[in-house]
């Protein structure tokens, strides 16, 4: 386990390693000394930050990414590779870590939301956010489970096919899978409830704004596009956040700066002194070790498919920004112009274009709907390139869903939006596939399989 000294959303506390306890959940009771003041319980949480910093460093985004028809086949990685040709086993170790992380963070949260009680020296303030902040971090670690190890909400009519299991407390019972329904009923629950006493600022941890951003993101996968649309708006109106006027959403941090003025919710990389030293607390390893080019190739390359898309407005600044070019293939330098960056994971560019194509399918306030377009639109393509005040709400839906894309390469976030189309009716195929086809939602871990009764997902690809 990492020294805690700059965890991902973490401004300096300068707290103690992780205990061993928390490095893997428990095989009996939990020892009564564990918690004996507000230190350790702002520990704990602070290795739930850690622990979904080690995901959100580019693991969790490129899994998802691969799914889509973003990505060519990776170079080397045969783990990777089954992700890309949706053909995962129980036997994939990067899938079954990723699963296994964020289950870790899970079961963290509820190890301190058992606990917290038995703390003596917690003021009530204190133990609210420290409350708030470990749902907040529960629920979204299911929604990201659900996203990946089930179909998509929307799948069945009563969304009653499997999900992934809800573990709301700091036992190693075995669990059967809950509908995806039920996950999403209690991802809901526990981001309200954050919302609800979060509070607007929190250094870099999870804010009010940070749950209501998820939300938005988790309303919107769910097509109910009112309430993703008052989340939006609550970010966005906020005035706590602004567009960045140029393109690099993961520019080098400094000692005085690590984080832009979009990320609502994201990881945090940060220098720090050592004594004498310089050191770093570093949370974007993946993303620079998948999309790094070394010798004219990289792991994970850009689709002949994306860059088509991408070149047919010459016009878009984020092409000679975002992506180079060598020996017919497509490098994503978006994620690699720095060796050292930190990662926004909700941010305002992606809550403008939910907003943008969610009022569109409402027919409403299609005003603010344009202006948000026209806010990216104007940055990608320059002066001229804005939508008319009297663009239709189809127009509006589709051009949204164009910047979308381009906006959210490599974030592992488009695919969702493929899903969630499809379960509107719409024929949406990927890579010459259905976008519900049985490899699409990732295979568990072998250790799951041992549980009576669980539920795997089907095996054997799409094709």
């Amino acid at each position: 386990m990492k020294k805690i000294l700059s965890l991902v959303l973490l401004a300096g506390l300068g707290l103690s390693s992780c205990k061993k306890w928390l490095d893997q959940p428990p095989t009996g009771a939990l020892r009564e000394d564990l918690f004996n003041t507000a230190s350790d319980a702002q520990e704990t949480l602070n290795s739930c930050y850690d622990a979904l910093a080690n995901l959100y460093d580019g693991r969790i985004q490129s899994i998802s990414e691969l799914l889509s028809d973003n990505l060519e086949q990776p170079n080397t990685n045969n783990d990777l590779r089954s992700v890309y040709a949706r053909q995962t086993t129980f036997f994939n170790s990067t899938t079954n870590k990723v699963y296994q992380d964020l289950y870790t963070v899970i079961w963290r949260c509820n190890t301190l939301l058992d606990n917290i009680d038995a703390i003596a020296d917690l003021s009530e303030a204190e133990k609210g956010r420290l409350i708030a902040e470990a749902r907040f971090l529960r629920g979204f670690c299911h929604w990201s489970a659900v996203k990946l190890w089930a179909q998509p909400y929307g799948y069945t009519a009563g969304n009653t096919h499997a999900g992934v299991p809800i573990r709301d407390e700091a036992a190693a019972d075995p669990l059967q899978r809950s509908s995806v329904k039920e996950v999403y009923d209690f991802v809901i629950e526990d981001l309200n409830f954050a919302h609800d006493n979060l509070p607007e600022l929190n250094s870099v941890y999870a804010t009010r704004y940070a749950a209501a951003g998820v939300l938005a993101n988790v309303y919107f996968l769910m097509n109910d596009y009112s309430n993703a649309v008052s989340y939006c708006n609550e970010v966005i109106n906020s005035g706590q956040f602004s567009l960045i006027p140029d393109f690099n959403r993961y520019p080098d941090i400094s000692f005085d700066n690590n984080t832009i003025s979009e990320s609502v919710f994201g990881t945090v990389s940060k220098y720090y002194l050592l004594g004498s030293d310089t050191a770093q607390d570093r949370r974007c390893g993946t993303f620079v070790s998948y999309y790094n080019v070394n010798n004219g190739v990289a792991e994970l390359m850009l689709s002949e498919n994306f860059q088509n898309f991408i070149n047919l407005n010459p016009a878009d600044q984020r092409i000679p920004n975002w992506i180079a070019s060598e020996n017919n293939r497509g490098f994503l330098i978006k994620v690699t112009g720095s060796n050292l960056f930190s990662v926004p994971i909700i941010h305002l560019t992606e809550l403008k274009l939910i907003r943008a194509e969610a009022l569109g399918e409402l027919g409403s306030d299609l005003s603010t709907a344009i202006q948000d377009l026209n806010d990216i639109r104007l940055r990608a393509y320059g002066p001229g390139s804005e939508l008319p005040g009297s663009t239709t709400a189809e127009d509006i839906i589709a051009s949204a869903r164009i910047e979308y894309r381009i906006e959210t390469i490599g974030e592992g976030k488009y695919v969702e939006q493929l899903r969630r189309r499809g379960t509107l009716g719409e024929n949406v195929v990927i890579r010459d596939a259905p976008y519900d086809c049985p490899g699409m939602a990732i295979q568990f871990p072998n250790a799951e399989s041992t549980v009576i009764g669980f539920e795997l997902n089907p095996e054997g690809g799409c094709n």
